[in-house]
């Protein structure tokens, strides 16, 4: 059988160019998705930070949290608290590891934000150099960090600053700089060494090093540590002491032996949303790629039902049928790995690059080839072909012999049972899906939606023949004013053959759909989230910080005391451990981001839309809950809520209030003083301000360097800005993911086209000419177009107005009517393109030659 695929193959080169083509970029975006999705995974390999360190003790992230009937749960996977630090230890904890058989030393760690500025520097530079943290001398011989210049600090004013940022800031030795921390706010330290890693490298974060006790102080909190570092003596087996020291630190600690993971590196963030874009769009290619090999292999089968039938005929059975097209369909995809694979391997570095360049990955990212994103293509590639292969043929297979020859002149009329069982149990699922969605609300209800767009997808291709004869009836009107005889054919024909037109828009309407729904959806999120800041929003001025990390408590004190300011509020996240359900039995948990508020402040100044409860109930013991979060969970106002609070405390809070107002926001609001006292390094992300006070408020920069403010109309704008930075990305891998689409739709068009040379022939020898036989086929070509517009256009609205339901109980979604417009002429060009051009090559052969030729 394989012998014969390989014959077949070879005489038929020109029949199965198209479907070689569209499985060979499937397997190549298959291949560069993978390898940068696993460079993604495995480009983040820690912080450098502790390479002279044998072992690292932590706080332990996943430490259960008591239910309200005293029972343990915990969370297992958390992609939010998994990327925070851990909660701080206390300093007995250090005692007790020192004592331990085989420890030559430990040295306690501290790390807080501390931002060094030039005095005088405007704030709208400080964030050139990101992040930076603050520890204690000790800590320099971690790395370890060695001094180039100067003397380690020995009063409370002195500092030593890391030789590359104190080279790019122009700072050396005796120089003074502003250094802004958590607890201080902005103080004056003066410069008296530099510092280098022994091992300078992209991932090491920028570092300022106090005295110890300096550091301790500024942590918040001197009785407690962020790590604590250990030093084996010599020749002491790693392993063995690892268990002695995990016994010593007792409950709540994790002994790491691998020293890298025990803090983010510089590049983590950027890595885990390198992660989750790259998956988002690899699971969208992937998709895509479905889609486009199914509708191609389906083509195909088709157009090739005539030799089938023969085949049938003559005694071929049902099995031998699907086995030689399934061996057909093994070359085919064998010779697409041959090209494919190499040139996904290719494109995966110019897309890395492209990715580094719109900030969406680290500097350092760059391709990590290995076998794995090989095989996933290959079996991708040959599985995808097999299934599409094995789904075309089963009904040329079961045709039997006596009917073969009839089945072969007229296509079926009706579509076969189980497949219209399994389109209309999709379109069941897919209802499901939108009304849960709708139901739970919030963002896990506008992600479940998402999921509709596929499930629709496949109810379209499945039920295909059958929408399409009716979409075509009514776009075969307007199609017929084209010409007297040409319109009217290519209406019959559309009607006629809904399996050929529906075949052919399948591409069209996947492009369509993905196409809207991966640039109107984050448009969409977009404005609601603008609308919603602007109703909440009541405060004349905002003020955040020039770094992006946040402004400590001070600036908020000093506010509040500027003459004509009468209201202020500051709004500081905080990572909170949540039970993820009602109250009374074991939940998971996971980690979300609070906001910690002062309840009689941002009433003033945040209408958040209270629904149930009260926000002045925010006491000491109290949680508030965005509305669609409490639906989700199951949360009611009243139910005691599971929390962990970041040091590692375990509390139980009441739900005092839901609200609905919660894009831009959080979806957790909890106490300030409750914040103060288990996070004192938490920064306000946001301090809102009421009153006319623009000029004190600018003159307060000089003694807060890293405060940036802004007018109410300022922050919106910056908000839209910031959105449409993140869009970027988006919108150029869709450019790549449409590209894709649309080289497949343009082949399986143009496959189409061709394989109609002998209907074409017998019109031209009716007498048709070679005009009006175009005219013909653009007329169809409109009618496969709109097909694929209307569905893809009506699945991609359907998603979207399901999401803006989900996210706010509106079915407002963004899509501007330009961008609309231009996706549809688009498709138009694309389809008139992909048919005439080779319906053209065909006209201009002798119809008698094309007649009498063998098939």
């Amino acid at each position: 059988m394989l012998r014969l695929a390989l014959r077949s193959v070879s005489t038929r080169k020109a029949r199965f160019a198209g479907s070689l083509l569209a499985i060979a970029l499937a397997v190549t975006v298959i291949t560069a998705g993978g390898v940068l999705l696993q460079s993604a995974l495995t480009g983040d390999r820690g912080s450098p930070r502790f390479d002279a360190v044998t072992l690292i003790v932590t706080g332990n992230s996943h430490l259960p949290v008591a239910s309200v009937n005293g029972q343990a749960i915990d969370a297992g996977a958390d992609p939010v608290g998994d990327g925070l630090p851990p909660p701080r230890l206390p300093l007995a904890v250090a005692k007790r590891v020192a004592q331990v058989s085989g420890v030559r030393e430990v040295v306690p760690d501290v790390s807080v934000y501390s931002q060094v500025v030039k005095v005088g520097e405007p704030s709208s530079i400080v964030n050139a150099d990101g992040a930076m943290r603050g520890h204690g001398w000790s800590s320099s011989r971690l790395t370890p960090y060695r001094l180039r210049d100067g003397h380690p600090p020995v009063s409370p004013d002195e500092i030593v600053l890391d030789g590359r940022f104190a080279a790019r800031k122009g700072l050396g030795t005796g120089d003074s700089a502003d250094v802004v921390t958590a607890v201080d706010g902005t103080r004056r330290y003066r410069v008296v060494g530099v510092a280098d890693p022994a091992t300078p490298g992209p991932s090491h974060a920028t570092a300022v090093f106090f005295t110890d006790q300096t550091a301790a102080r500024l942590s918040g909190d001197p009785t407690r540590v962020d790590a604590i570092a250990v030093f084996a003596e010599s020749h002491e087996d790693v392993t063995r002491l690892a268990s002695r020291v995990r016994d010593a630190a007792g409950d709540g600690t994790l002994v790491l032996t691998d020293t890298s993971q025990a803090e983010p590196s510089a590049d983590s963030g950027a890595y885990v949303a390198t992660t989750a874009f790259l998956g988002i769009m690899s699971a969208v290619a992937g998709f895509v790629a479905i889609f486009v090999v199914a509708g191609t292999f389906s083509l195909l089968v088709v157009q090739r039902r005539r030799e089938t039938a023969v085949l049938r005929a003559v005694g071929a059975t049902g099995g031998q049928v699907r086995r030689m097209i399934a061996a057909e369909a093994l070359v085919v995809s064998a010779i697409a790995l041959a090209v494919g694979v190499p040139a996904g391997l290719m494109l995966s570095r110019p897309l890395a690059s492209l990715l580094v360049t719109l900030g969406v990955a680290p500097t350092g990212f760059h391709p990590v080839y290995g076998a794995v994103p090989v095989i996933v293509a290959a079996v991708a590639g040959i599985g995808l072909t097999q299934l599409a292969a094995f789904t075309a043929a089963g009904r040329a297979a079961r045709v039997r012999p006596t009917e073969a020859l009839r089945e072969s002149a007229a296509p079926p009329r009706r579509l076969s049972r189980l497949r219209t069982l399994a389109g209309f149990a999709f379109a069941a699922l897919s209802a499901f899906i939108v009304a849960n969605g709708i139901a739970t609300g919030g963002n896990k209800g506008s992600g479940d939606v998402f999921v509709v767009s596929f499930t629709l997808m496949v109810t379209a291709t499945l039920l295909g023949p059958m929408v399409t004869a009716r979409v075509a009836r009514l776009v075969a009107p307007l199609i017929a004013v084209l010409g007297r005889g040409q319109g009217f054919l290519a209406a019959a024909n559309s009607k006629a053959n809904p399996w050929r037109i529906a075949s052919a828009s399948t591409p069209i309407t996947l492009a369509v759909t993905f196409t809207c729904i991966m640039i109107f959806m984050p448009q969409t999120v977009q404005k609601l989230t603008l609308r919603e800041s602007q109703l909440r929003i009541q405060a004349d001025h905002v003020l955040v910080s020039a770094d992006g990390q946040g402004l400590p408590s001070a600036v908020t004190r000093d506010v509040a005391r500027l003459p004509g300011v009468s209201a202020v509020a500051a709004t500081t996240p905080i990572p909170v451990r949540l039970g993820m359900g009602g109250a009374g039995g074991p939940v998971p948990t996971r980690t979300l981001m609070a906001l910690a508020v002062v309840p009689a402040q941002v009433t003033a100044l945040l209408d958040l839309d209270v629904k149930v409860g009260r926000l002045s109930a925010l006491t000491d013991d109290g949680i508030a809950a965005s509305s669609a979060a409490a639906r989700e969970h199951g949360w009611r106002v009243g139910d005691r809520l599971p929390v962990g609070l970041p040091d590692g405390t375990r509390r139980e809070l009441h739900l005092v209030a839901t609200y609905d107002r919660s894009l831009g926001l959080s979806d957790v609001l909890v106490p300030a003083d409750l914040a103060a006292r288990h996070a004192p390094q938490a920064l306000a992300t946001a301090i809102y301000v009421k009153g006319e006070t623009a000029e004190g408020l600018n003159a307060l920069t000089k003694t807060h360097p890293t405060l940036i403010t802004l007018s109410r109309s300022a922050y919106l704008a910056q908000m839209k800005q910031s959105s449409d930075a993140q869009t970027t990305a988006v919108y150029l891998f869709i450019m790549l993911i449409g590209l894709y689409t649309a080289i497949s739709v343009m082949n399986m068009l143009a496959a189409a086209t061709a394989a109609r040379a002998r209907e074409f022939a017998a019109l031209r020898l009716a007498g048709s000419t070679r005009r009006q036989v175009l005219t013909m086929v653009g007329g169809e070509a409109l009618i496969t177009v709109a097909v694929g517009v209307f569905l893809g256009t009506l699945i991609a609205a359907t998603t979207l107005v399901s999401s803006s339901l989900a996210l706010t109980r509106t079915p407002v979604f963004a899509a501007p009517p330009q961008v609309y417009l231009t996706i549809v002429a688009t498709a138009v060009v694309l389809g008139l393109a992909a048919t005439l051009f080779p319906a053209g090559m065909a006209v201009r052969l002798r119809a008698i030659s094309v007649i009498g030729a063998r098939e």
